[in-house]
């Protein structure tokens, strides 16, 4: 057996462990979060990474740390209070909104570098939830909280600035979009995701 082979097949087993670890996202509450908005938040961005294979971990900043090693770690701070009840005045149901900065989430930029740093901006977003619905309020809340935490998860692990034509990873959604029943990634930005990250 030449020397190649044993040397390829060790690159083959450590790139098979490297897709194994997960992606660490830590969240960094402001104000103390409400646990089922936090729960639904989740979900849905677990059900909206799901199909580009993702290995998603979370965890609260100031937990105990760790010893697990990750491919990625993705800080996302929420400013403002994460709670379904907390007062504020609606948008129009059908009001467009850009999910980046200065409007509901903003993913760090340093010298032209996406960095792994974002921030969710927790009022802005609730506004975006109906006040009058069958569904839930923390359901909802969660829901709109989860899809724009996707969106700049997107970003921050593409490295990316651009958006996509449809889908969560375009620029523009409105009320209706971050609170209706579903909302996915288009299918080029799982690819690249899945190309990248995925494969657990």
């Amino acid at each position: 057996m030449s020397s190649i082979a044993p040397f390829a097949l060790a690159l083959q087993i450590a790139g098979v462990c490297l897709a194994a670890q997960p992606i660490e996202v830590v969240f960094d509450f402001k104000a103390p979060p409400e646990p089922a908005v936090v729960n639904v938040m989740k979900s849905e961005i677990r059900e909206i990474l799901q199909p580009a294979q993702l290995n998603l971990t979370f965890q609260r900043a100031g937990d105990a740390a760790s010893l697990e090693i990750f491919r990625k770690i993705i800080l996302v701070r929420f400013q403002g209070v994460c709670q379904s009840g907390w007062s504020v005045d609606p948008i129009q149901f059908s009001q467009p909104a850009l999910l980046d900065y200065p409007a509901l989430g903003r993913t760090e930029v340093s010298d032209g570098q996406v960095m792994p740093f974002v921030h969710i901006f927790c009022n802005e977003v609730r506004a975006f939830v109906p006040t009058v619905s069958r569904t839930p309020q923390q359901q909802m809340y969660g829901r709109a909280l989860g899809r724009v935490v996707a969106h700049e998860l997107y970003h921050a692990l593409l490295s990316t600035v651009q958006h996509a034509h449809g889908g969560i990873a375009s620029a523009v959604q409105s009320a209706r979009d971050l609170t209706r029943e579903k909302l996915t990634l288009d299918r080029a930005s799982i690819e690249r995701l899945r190309e990248m990250w995925g494969g657990f």
